[in-house]
């Protein structure tokens, strides 16, 4: 079975909230072939009941803002052990103050680890 990590499901629903819990419930509808992990920084994120009713595992990490090092150093650590067969999904929302960067740059990467 395959892990997919989904980062980004914030406390407010909104596009990526709605998009994350949309292709979960899709994909575990169709096949059991995956199970997924959400990292999120709140422990009320948006959907949490839904998701928690359709199986998936959660690991809450610091504030990015308030805790960079232990933030950054726990989300390394999730990439480490997430081992051969895991899918990372990686959302970027807005890049404020970046001067090259569009005002609304939406990145979706997905890698096997």
């Amino acid at each position: 079975m395959k892990t997919i990590y989904f980062y980004g499901i914030d406390n407010n629903i909104g596009g990526m909230e709605v998009y994350a819990f949309n292709l979960i419930k899709d994909v575990l509808s169709k096949t059991n072939e995956f199970k997924f992990h959400i990292i999120s920084q709140f422990e009320d994120f948006s959907f949490k009941k839904e998701l928690v009713d359709l199986g998936c595992e959660f690991t809450i990490v610091p504030s990015r803002k308030k805790h960079p090092f232990k933030y950054s150093k726990q989300i390394l650590n999730i990439l480490k052990n997430a081992g051969i067969s895991a899918a990372v999904y990686a959302y970027c929302g807005r890049n404020h103050g970046r001067r090259f960067a569009p005002s609304s740059f939406h990145s979706a990467t997905i890698s096997v680890a």
